[in-house]
């Protein structure tokens, strides 16, 4: 034989439950639903969004297209950087080299110009600011009186939260 607590708590479990039946039936909170997985989408980031391509730009890569005779040797395309990107120009003319870093959204995060003294090889290097460089796709493009290079290179970093890592 149940006792009046447990009457209570049956009837306030059924009452609950019809109260959540009509809630979910209830087009107003079907809308409210749908923003709040807007809302939700806009803040969070597939891993594949974080490494998509720039179309135009993986075709400027894949076709070598450049203007005049700028010559990069490296980083090579496609390099996985940590912390700093090296620069190694090959033969440019004195003047300034103009180098702009994007992600993969195309926003700028770096601009920033080297000036080349003409020499046969020149060594730039530059620097990643951490919190602005998480793990994706990104593009640089450096620019002379010579001409246009762009290239990808990738940041690959742990994506799993501290406190769910094993320790090795």
């Amino acid at each position: 034989m149940m006792d009046r607590n447990d009457q209570h708590k049956n009837a306030e479990l059924r009452f609950l439950e019809r109260m959540a039946e009509r809630t979910l039936q209830d087009g107003k909170f079907l809308a409210f639903q749908e923003t709040l997985k807007a809302v939700d989408s806009s803040y969070h980031t597939d891993l594949s969004d974080l490494f998509a391509p720039v179309a135009y730009y993986d075709a400027l890569i894949l076709a070598e297209a450049r203007a005049g005779s700028l010559e990069i040797e490296c980083p090579d395309n496609g390099t996985n950087v940590e912390g700093e990107l090296c620069f190694k120009v090959k033969n440019a003319a004195e003047g300034d080299l103009k180098l702009t870093i994007e992600n993969n959204k195309e926003d700028v995060l770096i601009k920033t110009v080297f000036k080349a003294s003409g020499a046969a090889t020149e060594e730039y290097i530059l620097k990643l600011p951490a919190e602005d460089f998480g793990s994706g796709r990104y593009y640089w493009k450096m620019r002379s009186s010579e001409g246009m290079v762009i290239r990808e290179f990738f940041v690959n970093k742990d994506l799993m939260p501290k406190n769910i890592r094993r320790s090795a």
